[in-house]
Order: C-alpha cells, then structure tokens, then sequence
C-alpha cells in the first residue's frame, strides 16, 4: 500500500496538539488498514508549528498521531525525529538557516538502483530520455540497462536521476540557497544551478557525446600507466594519512568524503600494498573495475579532452550559489574563470569535507541529498556531528522509493522547507497511485492553483531568460582590444589581439611575400624555372605552430617563461592554397601556468582548431634529465650527411635551406638514432625583420622534428611524415636565436604502417639537455615513388613514364589511386596542382570540377601533357623546364601547343579509362 504524508500546523505547540488529536479521532472513526483518509489541507502558510508524519494506512496514521500527541504534551520534547515516520522541531533549521542542495556521484549507483528509478521516474522522463539515447539504450531505457552499470553510463544515469530528484524538489516549492556536487555529481550541479545551460536534448546528448571520448582518453591514458582507485572506509580517522604518507608519489587522496571514507588513486601496485596495509588495521575497501584515478595528478594527461568538453558547455549566471568540491569554495561568477574550474574539477582531490564545512560557515543547515543511495547524508552526518543539521536523502536502499520521498517531503516541511505543500501531497499522493487519489473538486482546485503556480513560474523564467539574452555577456569583462606593435614589439607572429582576464584572441595573416619561412616549407620547393617565386604547395610547419602558441600564451603572464607544451594535436594542415592567409591564435588560461591555445581560422565553429595544446608557463625551467635514460645502445654507425638529405634529384626530404638542420646521422638502429643538427641562422625568416625574438625558436623545433624524421628515413624507408602530435615538450633553458651544433638523440616508441612516435632530447656539446619532447608522432605518408621524387626535386623529375611508343616525345601516366589523393584531408590533390600548374593554371583550378577528385582528372591529363612537351624540350636543349613552365592555356583541348622560351611545341592526350597518353612534336 502506497505511504502518504499527513501535514498539521497551528499557530501555538498546544494548539497544534488539539489538531494532531481531532485528525486522529477522525481517522481511527474509518476502516483501519483502508487508505488515509483526510481533508485537503490546502495551501500550508506560515504558521510557527508544522508538524508531518508519513503513514501507509488509518491504522499506522492513528499510531504515529497517538506517539506524536504523547511527545507534545511532554514539556521537555524539543523534537520529534521518528524514522518511523513522526517529525516536528520546536526551533525548524529551515526557519533560520539556509538549505543545499547536494548531487552525488557515479557511485551512488547500487544494485536494484536502477529499477527503483524506473519506478520512481516513469517514462517519459525529461532526464533519462535524452541520456539513454546517448548511452546506447534507445527508447527501451531501464529495461534495456543490465547490472553492473559501466562506468560511463552510471556517470550520466546518475545525473539522469540526480537532475529528476531535483526537478521533484522544485515541485515541492523547495528552493535552495546554495549547491555542491560531489565528483561527477558536478555535472548536475552546473545544471541545476544554471552556471552551464543546456539548450535542449541535443545539448544534451551532444555534451555526453564529448565526454564519452574523454572517458576513452581516461582509460587509455590510466592503462598505459597501470593506474588503479579504490575506496576505503577506515574505523580509524588517523590510518588514511598514515598509509598516504608511506606512499609519496604513489598513492593520492583523490576524494576526502569524512574523517573516515576516501577515495584513493594510484599506480596500481603500490594501491595492492596500500589495500593490505589498510585491511590489517581493520579498514574496508572496494577497487574500481577501470583503470582510472580521477582528481589526482596521474589524469593530468587527460587534460586536453577535459577542455574540450569544457569548452563545449555554454556558460550561464550561477543561481543559487554552487560550491566545487576542488576549491570548497563558491564558483566564480565570471564564466570564464567557472568554465576553468570546471576542468579543475577533474584534476584535484574532492574536498567534500571541506566544502560542507563552508557551506555551513555560509549558513547552511539543511543538506538535501538530490540523488540515488543517500551516501552524502551519511557524510554530511559525520562531518558536523554534534552540530545542528539535518541531512535528507531523497532515496535509501532500506526503504521504498515512493516511502522514502515520503520522508523526505515531510522532513523538509517540518523544517518549515515547503511552501506549496499541496504541490509535494499531489505529487506523491497522485502520481504514484491515481488510483488512491482522492476526489472532489478540493483536489481539483488545488491542483489548478498548482499547475497555475507553475504556469507563472515558466513565464517569469522565460522573461528572465529573454532579458538575459538581450543583454549580450554581460557577465564577461570587457575587452581590450589593441595593435599589438604599441605594447608587445618583439612577438613575430601577434598582430593585433582582443584581450580578457583570462584570455587572449591573438591574429596573423600569413603572407609568401613576408613569411619568407613558407617558401622553404613548401612541398614541391621551387617548382618553375622562369617563375622564381612561384612554389609548391606552402605548409606552416608544426615549429612554426608552436612558436604561434607560446608567443601568444605568453601574453597571458608576461612575467614567467614559456617552459613547454603539452597534448598538441595537429588536426588538419595550415596550408596556404591562397595568401594571403588569416589566423586567429586564441589562448586561454586553464590553470596557473597552463594556458590552452587553439590556431584557428578566423571564422571556426566552436572547437574547430588546426592546431591546439596547452602551453606551460613558470618561473624556472625544468630539470634537465640525465640523457641516459633516452640513448640507445644497439645503433650502428650511418654515413648520411646533409647532402645526402638535401641536395640533388636524389635528395631524401623537400625543405629549403632554412630548415636544412641536418648535418649528419652519427649513428642509427630500430631502436632510434644520434643526429648532429646545425640549424641555421633567422635572418631570412622574414622579409622586414631580420632578427625575430622568438619565445620558442621554431628553427630548432622544426630540426628536432628533421631528426626523427631521419630516423624514420634510414630504418623505416619513410620519405614523407607529417608530425600529427606531441605528448610533451620541456624547455631546460632559454631558447637561442641561433643554438649553434647540437646532438639530438632519438628513440623509438612505437612503429606501426601509418603511425611512429618517438622521444627525443637536445643535447649541448656538454651533454646537458637544452630541451626533451616525448611521444613525437608522425603520420607515415606511403607516398607512390615518382609522385616522391616529383614533389622533393620537381625540376630534375616526370610524374609519366616514357610511352611504349617510339619518340622522344611520347609519356604514359596512370592515374594515382583516388583514396590516396584523398587522404590526409585531400591533401596530395593540392600538392600535384601546385608543382604542375602555372599561377594563371591555379587561378582556375577550382572551376574544374565540383570536387577535388573531379578537378585532378583534369591535372592529371595536364601533367601527362606538359611531360611529353618537357621531354621533346630536354631532348633538343638539355634543359629539363618544369611543369608549372609549361603553359597549355585556361582550357588545354586533346590538341594543344604550347609557347615558351624554347619555342612552339604541340601536344595530343588520349585517355583509356585511368590510362593516360601524350605525344609530343615540335611546332
């Protein structure tokens, strides 16, 4: 039989007691094991005695009312607080003091947890609908969800549950003064509290989307470092400490709940030591199945994907106040600073301990657990022990759903917590058995007056919202916004920058007559003798990206040096298909001394980026390592010098002498390689400065990156790699314009068909590290071997073979595979148009076709043409002219001719599905 909640108040203790008297006269007149029968109480006001007991029938409503009567003719009751179901206090917390609301997290899951919410919460249910989309439950929700939950899905199955909870509070009219969430119980809170506003399902579904990769990225990360979490509860408050410090380094509080429940992270076998140790003095724990250790300093690795779900949130004004458990102090108002909070959250110890203490220094004194399994009650039950508080959970496993919310409900009215309280008997009286729903239009105008209540509160809250919306960010600080050349002189790559406190949109326009550097990081280098600036295809290289970044995180805290990077993830090229090019390098601070810097296109969606890490900044650079730990022992002497990298038709990679850093591989082996690198001088990396001040040197960077790539040449026969990655970069001095000959020492971390990460340390000619950089990765281009040589050396090469046709005249070409030339983004249809086209042949190209794939059969019957008529050329000359030389017209017919210094030569093409023929004669 379904529990319902009776609700008595009067205006004096004596006069309640003759209402508590005349309600149980009345009830004990009807059939006893019958529903409660019991006039409508309307509307309760503000009378100073309420008192609420929660019953199942007449007969257990007469028992609570004859206990309830005795204890109020009792001068020296002050309170009544009956678990069976009586409440009353003479001085209500809820009176004086304030009410927090608190969200639990992942672990508030238990078994049978998820069938009581499905009673609890029927469907449809705003909460769960959108979260069993996401999670992969569909529309059969609970019924399709099976014990034991996983991890990812009990994080969003229990904000599901946490956000209904609440919903029914603000049902109930309970409004609470201030929030906290514990662990992932902050994603309910941040809602709840309006600090991140969902625009819907989407929103929603979207956001669990995001942080299902960083889930992946938690889990991979804490395998590779064979990390593990357990919790423990110790009978002993002093034994947690204790086996914390016999473990420096090892071990971590990463969640102190009460004097005697943590949660604690670590590398998993000190955590097997540590869990013996704690048994012998009586504790218990319980380890987590996934190979995670949230909120200490070993998911710092997942630090990227955490801003990338951050940045994914819409920031709101925070009402009521909400407190982090990282801090256990309130959320900032700025959006901004709270967006940072919210991946700090992930990253520090929960301090719940010290947060209720706070919340309780700030007039907190009724804590209602919005949530499954009640644990925070219990905590916040320890915690200020002695001290009066009432902690009430909306859901305990002792209990039934529905008898429990029961309790709940009449707690908090007792606590004088419920100002519509005919809202909380409708609710719990109507919703969970209509079939007990008393009838008569009392009912029938209360709940109208309800539902008109609420109809009110969802316009106000729509005007307000509107407001809000027209006002702009008017929560932002304002912007500064300033030509970079009047307060930051000496930054190479900042133009112009609008600025915040916490943040800085930096922008450049790349340009081939400034940015001197693209041409010699162009694939395909020079490719025209007659058209000396006319270029290959123009890429920024990753050095250049990084110096972009940590010029512009800089500006954030001029006062510290730039001191490494960390997570930078190349997604997509900066190529230059046309200049010139404009960039937005926008860099915000995370944390202190962690800036997190996203190159962009000036008009990117949210978190589209080219390029992004985050940026350290400190006082002091790093230790330098002991280079012992990175040498490589079974490498065998190699004899490939500079020439042999970038000179002649046979030269190995396409830089120009600007990034010619390679001097000679020393040694090498599967195991990695020593490299001498002499990076040249600056002076030419610009058109008007002569002598940039470079807070990172590209120049060195790029050389490091030349001498993994020359291992990857000589072991792996990998003529082109793209650096897609790095895991860390740490600076152990300052950078030089010029650093002179320097020793490289590479090492091999993982060599797959597409992928090679590596490590690598920069040494001095003393053998001190000047700069370290861990998990280098490069994509392994499998590029066909004509297209190699065409694009390293275009003027000394043909893509087409001689024809079996007799001339000197006739070139054969087989389309290259069309998923080759589109993969890496389309990038190699580019490349092949910029060494064969001329400039007025690239100014059409993009009318050729409507797709990429479309436009290179068009180059491709160029460049078969252009070799026949290169080939007669170099047979009656000696001259080999390049491809881009050759000029076929706007619109090359099958017979062309083509003019030129040399003169006239004409040109037929025939095509045989993927086979292309020219031939070629003198004009």
């Amino acid at each position: 039989m379904a529990h319902r909640v009776v609700f008595l108040e009067a205006a004096s203790r004596a006069k309640l007691r003759d209402e508590v008297e005349r309600l149980r006269r009345r009830l004990a007149a009807v059939p006893a094991h019958g529903p409660i029968v019991c006039p409508a109480l309307g509307r309760l006001g503000q009378e100073r005695e309420r008192l609420a007991v929660v019953a199942s029938s007449n007969a257990d409503a007469v028992t609570r009312l004859e206990l309830v009567s005795r204890r109020l003719d009792d001068p020296s009751c002050r309170r009544i607080h009956d678990p069976r179901g009586a409440y009353y206090f003479e001085q209500p917390l809820g009176a004086e003091g304030k009410t927090a609301i608190l969200f639990p997290g992942d672990r508030a899951l238990y078994p049978g947890a998820l069938a009581r919410l499905a009673e609890t919460f029927p469907p449809p249910s705003r909460w769960f609908h959108p979260v069993f989309r996401a999670v992969g439950l569909g529309d059969s929700g609970f019924s399709a969800a099976r014990e034991p939950v996983h991890f990812f899905d009990a994080v969003w199955l229990t904000f599901a549950a946490n956000m209904s909870f609440f919903d029914r509070l603000r049902e109930l009219g309970i409004s609470p003064d201030m929030a906290a969430g514990l662990s992932s119980g902050e994603l309910a809170a941040v809602i709840a509290t309006g600090c991140v506003r969902l625009a819907g399902d989407d929103d929603l579904v979207g956001w669990i989307d995001a942080a299902r990769w960083l889930l992946v990225d938690l889990i991979e990360n804490g395998r590779r470092a064979n990390v593990a979490s357990f919790g423990v509860v110790a009978p002993d408050p002093r034994v947690i400490p204790e086996v914390l410090e016999r473990h420096p380094g090892r071990l971590f509080l990463a969640a102190d709940n009460c004097a005697n429940h943590a949660l604690l992270g670590g590398f998993a076998e000190t955590v097997d030591q540590a869990v013996a140790e704690l048994a012998k003095r009586g504790a218990i724990c319980e380890r987590w199945n996934e190979p995670i250790a949230v909120h200490t300093p070993l998911i710092k690795g997942s630090t990227p994907k955490l801003l990338d779900l951050a940045a994914t949130a819409t920031m709101g004004t925070i009402r009521p106040p909400l407190y982090s458990c990282a801090t256990a102090a309130r959320f900032p108002e700025d959006p901004e600073q709270a967006r940072l909070l919210l991946v700090k959250q992930w990253l520090e110890p929960v301090r719940f301990r010290e947060t209720i203490e706070a919340m309780y220094d700030a007039g907190a004194r009724v804590f209602v657990e919005s949530g499954p399994r009640g644990s925070l009650s219990g905590f916040v039950d320890e915690i200020l022990r002695g001290r009066p508080h009432v902690a009430i959970p909306l859901d305990l496993p002792s209990r039934g759903a529905q008898e429990q919310m029961c309790h709940a409900i009449a707690l908090c009215t007792a606590h004088h917590l419920a100002p519509v309280i005919d809202a909380a008997y409708a609710d719990v009286a109507a919703n969970r058995e209509r079939d007990e729903r008393p009838s008569g239009g009392s009912r029938g105008r209360l709940m109208a007056a309800w539902l008109q209540t609420m109809g009110t509160f969802v316009r106000d809250q729509g005007d307000v919202m509107s407001a809000y919306l027209r006002s702009g960010r008017s929560g932002r600080p304002a912007q500064c916004r300033a030509a970079v050349d009047a307060q930051w002189p000496r930054l190479p790559f900042v133009r112009t920058f609008e600025r915040t406190a916490n943040e800085i949109v930096a922008s450049y326009e790349l340009d081939l007559e400034e940015d001197l550097f693209l041409r010699d990081h162009a694939l395909g280098g020079r490719v025209s003798r007659i058209d000396e600036a006319l270029s290959g295809l123009p890429i920024v290289p990753l050095a250049v990206s990084l110096e972009m970044m940590a010029e512009v995180a800089w500006m954030l805290a001029p006062h510290l040096l730039v001191v490494g990077l960390r997570s930078v993830t190349a997604h997509r090229w900066i190529a230059l298909d046309a200049a010139p090019l404009p960039l937005e390098i926008a860099a915000k601070r995370i944390l202190e001394g962690e800036v997190r810097v996203r190159i962009r296109p000036p008009s990117a969606a949210r978190g589209e980026a080219y390029v992004e890490g985050t940026v350290l900044l400190a006082t002091t650079y790093p230790d330098a390592p002991d280079a012992r730990s990175i040498r490589c022992e079974r490498l065998e002497p190699c004899a490939l010098r500079r020439s042999d990298f970038y000179e002649g038709p046979s030269r190995r990679t396409f830089q120009g002498p600007l990034f010619q850093s390679i001097e000679h591989v020393e040694r090498t082996g599967l195991e990695g390689a020593e490299v001498v690198l002499e990076p040249p001088a600056a002076d030419r990396f610009f058109r008007s400065r002569s002598a940039p001040a470079f807070v990172l040197g590209p120049i060195a960077m790029e050389a490091i990156g030349q001498a993994a790539f020359a291992w990857l040449e000589t072991q792996h026969k990998t003529p082109f790699s793209f650096p897609t990655r790095v895991g860390h970069i740490d600076l152990h001095g300052p950078p030089h314009a010029r650093p002179g000959k320097f020793r490289c020492l590479v090492r091999e971390r993982e060599v797959s068909t597409l992928l090679a990460r590596s490590d690598a340390i920069a040494l001095d000619d003393t053998g001190r590290a000047l700069v370290t950089v861990g998990q280098w990765t490069d994509i392994r281009a499998h590029v066909p071997e004509r297209l190699c040589a065409l694009v390293v050396s275009p003027l000394d090469t043909f893509l087409s073979v001689p024809s079996p046709k007799t001339g000197p005249g006739a070139r054969h070409l087989d389309a290259l595979d069309p998923a080759f030339l589109d993969g890496l983004g389309g990038l190699w249809h580019r490349v092949i148009r910029d060494v064969a086209l001329t400039r007025e042949e690239r100014r059409g190209w993009s009318r050729w076709g409507a797709t990429d794939g479309a436009r290179s059969e068009r180059v491709t019957e160029r460049v078969v043409m252009k070799d026949a008529v290169r080939s007669v050329i170099k047979a009656r000359t000696g001259i080999l002219w390049g491809a881009a030389d050759i000029d076929l017209g706007p619109e090359a017919a099958p017979l062309s001719t083509a003019r030129g210094p040399w003169g006239e030569v004409n040109v037929a093409v025939s095509r045989d599905g993927s086979a292309y023929t020219a031939t070629a004669s003198e004009g």
